[in-house]
Protein backbone atom coordinates (compact mmCIF):
# COMPACT_ATOMS: atom_id res chain seq x y z
CA UNK A 1 0.00 0.00 0.00
CA UNK A 2 1.09 3.71 -0.99
CA UNK A 3 1.50 6.09 1.80
CA UNK A 4 -1.41 7.59 1.30
CA UNK A 5 -4.14 4.43 1.42
CA UNK A 6 -2.10 3.59 4.74
CA UNK A 7 -2.93 7.09 6.34
CA UNK A 8 -6.08 6.52 5.05
CA UNK A 9 -6.58 3.44 6.61
CA UNK A 10 -5.41 4.72 9.77
CA UNK A 11 -7.46 7.55 9.90
CA UNK A 12 -10.61 5.30 9.38
CA UNK A 13 -9.81 3.15 12.32
CA UNK A 14 -9.17 6.25 14.55
CA UNK A 15 -12.48 7.49 13.58
CA UNK A 16 -14.82 5.55 16.18
CA UNK A 17 -12.77 6.20 18.71
CA UNK A 18 -12.40 10.28 17.93
CA UNK A 19 -16.15 10.24 17.15
CA UNK A 20 -16.87 9.33 20.85
CA UNK A 21 -13.92 11.25 21.80
CA UNK A 22 -15.50 14.39 20.39
CA UNK A 23 -19.26 13.59 21.39
CA UNK A 24 -18.58 12.83 25.16
CA UNK A 25 -16.55 16.27 25.58
CA UNK A 26 -19.70 18.48 26.94
CA UNK A 27 -17.22 21.49 27.10
CA UNK A 28 -16.43 21.28 23.14
CA UNK A 29 -20.61 21.96 22.78
CA UNK A 30 -19.61 26.01 24.37
CA UNK A 31 -16.82 26.54 22.16
CA UNK A 32 -17.87 28.70 19.13
CA UNK A 33 -17.97 27.48 15.58
CA UNK A 34 -17.87 23.72 17.26
CA UNK A 35 -19.34 22.41 14.51
CA UNK A 36 -16.56 23.33 12.33
CA UNK A 37 -14.85 20.53 14.17
CA UNK A 38 -17.66 17.56 13.31
CA UNK A 39 -17.46 18.80 9.57
CA UNK A 40 -13.55 18.84 9.51
CA UNK A 41 -13.31 15.06 10.98
CA UNK A 42 -16.49 14.19 8.62
CA UNK A 43 -15.03 15.44 5.50
CA UNK A 44 -11.75 13.78 6.36
CA UNK A 45 -13.58 10.51 6.90
CA UNK A 46 -15.17 10.94 3.49
CA UNK A 47 -11.50 11.98 1.83
CA UNK A 48 -9.82 8.90 3.39
CA UNK A 49 -12.94 6.55 2.17
CA UNK A 50 -12.92 7.75 -1.40
CA UNK A 51 -8.94 7.48 -1.46
CA UNK A 52 -8.76 3.64 0.21
CA UNK A 53 -12.12 2.00 -1.78
CA UNK A 54 -13.42 4.72 -4.62
CA UNK A 55 -10.95 5.54 -6.21
CA UNK A 56 -9.34 2.52 -6.43
CA UNK A 57 -12.51 0.68 -7.68
CA UNK A 58 -12.83 2.52 -10.93
CA UNK A 59 -9.01 1.27 -11.65
CA UNK A 60 -9.85 -2.28 -10.71
CA UNK A 61 -13.30 -3.10 -11.54
CA UNK A 62 -13.03 -6.53 -10.35
CA UNK A 63 -12.69 -5.58 -6.39
CA UNK A 64 -15.75 -6.82 -4.97
CA UNK A 65 -18.78 -4.54 -4.37
CA UNK A 66 -20.18 -5.68 -1.23
CA UNK A 67 -16.97 -5.71 0.80
CA UNK A 68 -16.99 -2.04 0.18
CA UNK A 69 -20.68 -1.60 0.85
CA UNK A 70 -20.16 -3.40 4.17
CA UNK A 71 -17.50 -1.18 5.47
CA UNK A 72 -19.41 1.92 4.46
CA UNK A 73 -22.34 0.74 6.26
CA UNK A 74 -20.52 0.17 9.78
CA UNK A 75 -18.08 3.34 9.42
CA UNK A 76 -21.09 5.89 8.63
CA UNK A 77 -22.55 5.60 12.30
CA UNK A 78 -19.26 7.27 13.09
CA UNK A 79 -18.92 9.83 10.21
CA UNK A 80 -22.39 11.08 11.57
CA UNK A 81 -21.40 10.59 14.83
CA UNK A 82 -18.62 13.12 14.70
CA UNK A 83 -20.27 15.20 12.32
CA UNK A 84 -23.47 15.75 14.39
CA UNK A 85 -22.64 14.90 17.91
CA UNK A 86 -19.39 17.07 18.88
CA UNK A 87 -19.83 18.27 22.60
CA UNK A 88 -23.30 16.68 23.34
CA UNK A 89 -22.11 14.61 26.20
CA UNK A 90 -24.11 12.10 27.99
CA UNK A 91 -28.10 12.74 28.02
CA UNK A 92 -28.35 14.15 31.83
CA UNK A 93 -26.39 17.15 30.36
CA UNK A 94 -27.76 17.37 26.97
CA UNK A 95 -30.63 19.69 26.62
CA UNK A 96 -34.34 17.88 25.50
CA UNK A 97 -34.15 18.91 22.00
CA UNK A 98 -30.26 17.81 22.10
CA UNK A 99 -31.55 14.22 23.33
CA UNK A 100 -34.69 13.78 20.56
CA UNK A 101 -31.88 14.79 18.32
CA UNK A 102 -29.51 12.39 19.57
CA UNK A 103 -31.89 9.17 19.58
CA UNK A 104 -33.11 9.66 15.87
CA UNK A 105 -29.40 9.21 15.21
CA UNK A 106 -29.37 6.61 17.29
CA UNK A 107 -31.65 4.39 15.71
CA UNK A 108 -30.27 5.52 12.27
CA UNK A 109 -27.31 3.83 13.18
CA UNK A 110 -28.50 0.72 14.46
CA UNK A 111 -30.28 0.32 11.43
CA UNK A 112 -27.00 1.05 9.29
CA UNK A 113 -25.34 -1.29 11.16
CA UNK A 114 -27.25 -3.94 11.33
CA UNK A 115 -27.54 -3.32 7.61
CA UNK A 116 -23.90 -3.44 7.36
CA UNK A 117 -23.64 -7.35 9.10
CA UNK A 118 -25.95 -8.00 6.86
CA UNK A 119 -24.13 -7.21 3.20
CA UNK A 120 -20.90 -8.54 5.15
CA UNK A 121 -22.73 -12.12 5.21
CA UNK A 122 -22.89 -11.77 1.41
CA UNK A 123 -19.80 -10.64 0.89
CA UNK A 124 -18.26 -13.66 2.47
CA UNK A 125 -20.46 -15.99 1.33
CA UNK A 126 -19.09 -14.94 -1.93
CA UNK A 127 -15.46 -15.64 -0.68
CA UNK A 128 -16.31 -18.94 0.22
CA UNK A 129 -16.69 -18.73 4.33
CA UNK A 130 -20.67 -19.64 5.04
CA UNK A 131 -20.79 -21.20 8.25
CA UNK A 132 -19.34 -18.17 10.55
CA UNK A 133 -21.09 -15.95 8.10
CA UNK A 134 -24.32 -17.65 8.28
CA UNK A 135 -24.06 -17.33 12.19
CA UNK A 136 -23.28 -13.49 11.88
CA UNK A 137 -26.54 -12.93 9.33
CA UNK A 138 -28.18 -15.44 12.58
CA UNK A 139 -27.18 -13.14 15.23
CA UNK A 140 -27.35 -9.79 12.85
CA UNK A 141 -30.90 -9.83 12.65
CA UNK A 142 -32.54 -9.75 15.77
CA UNK A 143 -29.70 -7.83 17.59
CA UNK A 144 -30.71 -5.08 14.74
CA UNK A 145 -34.58 -5.28 15.49
CA UNK A 146 -33.76 -5.24 19.70
CA UNK A 147 -31.33 -1.97 18.56
CA UNK A 148 -34.16 -0.41 17.07
CA UNK A 149 -36.80 -1.59 19.58
CA UNK A 150 -35.16 0.21 22.53
CA UNK A 151 -33.57 3.25 20.86
CA UNK A 152 -37.32 3.44 19.63
CA UNK A 153 -38.71 3.83 22.91
CA UNK A 154 -36.20 5.91 24.26
CA UNK A 155 -37.05 8.60 20.87
CA UNK A 156 -40.40 8.53 22.04
CA UNK A 157 -39.60 9.27 25.40
CA UNK A 158 -37.47 12.26 24.27
CA UNK A 159 -40.23 13.33 22.14
CA UNK A 160 -42.74 13.41 24.56
CA UNK A 161 -39.92 15.68 26.91
CA UNK A 162 -38.80 18.09 23.62
CA UNK A 163 -42.58 18.82 23.63
CA UNK A 164 -43.07 19.30 26.96
CA UNK A 165 -44.79 16.32 28.66
CA UNK A 166 -43.71 15.51 32.14
CA UNK A 167 -45.62 12.12 32.24
CA UNK A 168 -43.56 9.34 34.25
CA UNK A 169 -42.40 6.52 32.23
CA UNK A 170 -44.23 3.36 33.19
CA UNK A 171 -41.88 1.25 35.41
CA UNK A 172 -43.04 -1.76 32.64
CA UNK A 173 -41.46 0.40 30.00
CA UNK A 174 -38.51 1.31 31.89
CA UNK A 175 -38.07 -2.68 32.65
CA UNK A 176 -38.75 -3.53 28.82
CA UNK A 177 -36.05 -1.41 27.65
CA UNK A 178 -33.49 -2.34 29.99
CA UNK A 179 -33.92 -6.12 28.46
CA UNK A 180 -34.19 -5.09 24.88
CA UNK A 181 -31.01 -2.94 25.25
CA UNK A 182 -29.65 -5.55 27.07
CA UNK A 183 -29.66 -8.33 24.64
CA UNK A 184 -29.04 -5.92 21.54
CA UNK A 185 -25.46 -5.16 23.49
CA UNK A 186 -24.95 -9.09 24.13
CA UNK A 187 -26.20 -9.65 20.07
CA UNK A 188 -23.99 -6.92 18.75
CA UNK A 189 -21.05 -8.06 20.27
CA UNK A 190 -21.74 -12.00 19.41
CA UNK A 191 -22.36 -10.18 15.52
CA UNK A 192 -18.86 -8.69 16.19
CA UNK A 193 -16.75 -12.10 17.22
CA UNK A 194 -18.88 -14.04 14.34
CA UNK A 195 -17.51 -11.37 11.73
CA UNK A 196 -13.90 -11.57 13.19
CA UNK A 197 -13.70 -15.23 12.88
CA UNK A 198 -15.54 -15.67 9.67
CA UNK A 199 -13.07 -12.17 7.89
CA UNK A 200 -10.31 -14.39 9.32
CA UNK A 201 -11.10 -17.77 7.36
CA UNK A 202 -12.20 -15.46 4.26
CA UNK A 203 -8.64 -14.04 3.94
CA UNK A 204 -9.47 -10.50 5.37
CA UNK A 205 -8.74 -10.18 8.65
CA UNK A 206 -4.98 -11.88 10.40
CA UNK A 207 -5.57 -14.23 13.01
CA UNK A 208 -3.77 -12.22 15.61
CA UNK A 209 -6.88 -9.34 14.80
CA UNK A 210 -9.17 -11.94 14.87
CA UNK A 211 -7.73 -13.03 18.69
CA UNK A 212 -7.67 -9.46 20.16
CA UNK A 213 -11.40 -8.82 18.82
CA UNK A 214 -12.47 -12.32 20.45
CA UNK A 215 -10.66 -11.36 23.95
CA UNK A 216 -12.42 -8.12 23.84
CA UNK A 217 -15.84 -9.36 22.62
CA UNK A 218 -15.58 -12.21 25.43
CA UNK A 219 -14.07 -9.91 28.00
CA UNK A 220 -17.05 -7.15 26.82
CA UNK A 221 -19.67 -10.04 27.69
CA UNK A 222 -18.42 -11.44 31.04
CA UNK A 223 -18.95 -7.46 32.06
CA UNK A 224 -22.46 -7.37 30.49
CA UNK A 225 -23.26 -10.30 32.51
CA UNK A 226 -21.83 -9.03 35.81
CA UNK A 227 -23.44 -6.41 35.60
CA UNK A 228 -27.13 -7.46 35.02
CA UNK A 229 -30.07 -6.64 33.03
CA UNK A 230 -31.04 -3.92 34.59
CA UNK A 231 -29.21 -0.55 33.84
CA UNK A 232 -28.14 1.66 36.39
CA UNK A 233 -29.04 5.80 36.20
CA UNK A 234 -25.51 7.05 35.42
CA UNK A 235 -27.41 10.60 36.09
CA UNK A 236 -27.26 9.86 39.88
CA UNK A 237 -23.91 7.48 40.65
CA UNK A 238 -21.98 8.51 43.19
CA UNK A 239 -18.64 6.90 41.16
CA UNK A 240 -18.24 8.81 37.34
CA UNK A 241 -20.05 6.39 35.11
CA UNK A 242 -17.29 6.65 32.75
CA UNK A 243 -15.47 4.54 35.89
CA UNK A 244 -17.84 1.75 35.68
CA UNK A 245 -16.66 -0.58 33.13
CA UNK A 246 -19.90 -2.23 33.15
CA UNK A 247 -21.86 0.93 32.67
CA UNK A 248 -19.65 2.26 29.49
CA UNK A 249 -20.23 -1.28 27.07
CA UNK A 250 -23.79 -0.83 27.47
CA UNK A 251 -23.78 2.85 26.12
CA UNK A 252 -25.93 2.17 22.87
CA UNK A 253 -22.86 3.29 20.55
CA UNK A 254 -19.78 1.56 22.30
CA UNK A 255 -21.14 -1.56 20.68
CA UNK A 256 -20.26 -0.05 17.36
CA UNK A 257 -16.81 0.25 18.05
CA UNK A 258 -15.31 -2.77 16.92
CA UNK A 259 -17.51 -2.92 13.87
CA UNK A 260 -16.52 0.70 12.90
CA UNK A 261 -12.72 -0.85 12.91
CA UNK A 262 -13.64 -3.54 10.82
CA UNK A 263 -15.75 -1.61 8.56
CA UNK A 264 -12.25 -0.03 7.67
CA UNK A 265 -10.68 -3.12 7.31
CA UNK A 266 -13.51 -3.97 4.66
CA UNK A 267 -12.91 -0.57 2.58
CA UNK A 268 -9.30 -1.13 2.50
CA UNK A 269 -9.70 -4.91 1.60
CA UNK A 270 -12.12 -3.76 -1.40
CA UNK A 271 -9.82 -1.10 -2.73
CA UNK A 272 -7.08 -3.65 -3.22
CA UNK A 273 -6.06 -4.80 -6.47
CA UNK A 274 -6.88 -8.46 -6.59
CA UNK A 275 -2.87 -8.99 -6.99
CA UNK A 276 -2.44 -6.97 -4.15
CA UNK A 277 -5.25 -8.91 -1.25
CA UNK A 278 -2.08 -11.32 -0.12
CA UNK A 279 -0.06 -8.04 0.61
CA UNK A 280 -2.27 -5.53 1.57
CA UNK A 281 -1.81 -6.18 5.43
CA UNK A 282 -5.10 -8.51 5.76
CA UNK A 283 -3.14 -12.41 5.29
CA UNK A 284 -2.64 -14.30 8.13
CA UNK A 285 0.91 -12.46 9.02
CA UNK A 286 -0.13 -8.94 8.47
CA UNK A 287 -0.66 -6.55 11.81
CA UNK A 288 -3.91 -5.74 11.64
Amino acid sequence: MRFAEKLSFIVLCGLPFVAIALAAARPLHELPGHDVIGGLVFAAALACAWRLAGGTSTRHRSAPGTLGLSGVLLLAPWALIALLWVGIGAPFQASVVENQHRFVLLVINAALIGAGFMVLRDALHARREHFYSSALFAAAVPASGLYLACLSITLAQATMAAQGERTPVPALISHLFDVLEFFACVLTYVCTAFAATSMNRAGLLSKTAMRVLLVLCGVILVLLVLRGIEYPDISGQTAPWYTQPGVIVRIPAIPWLMPGVLGAILLRAAGSAPEERGAAGISDDSKT
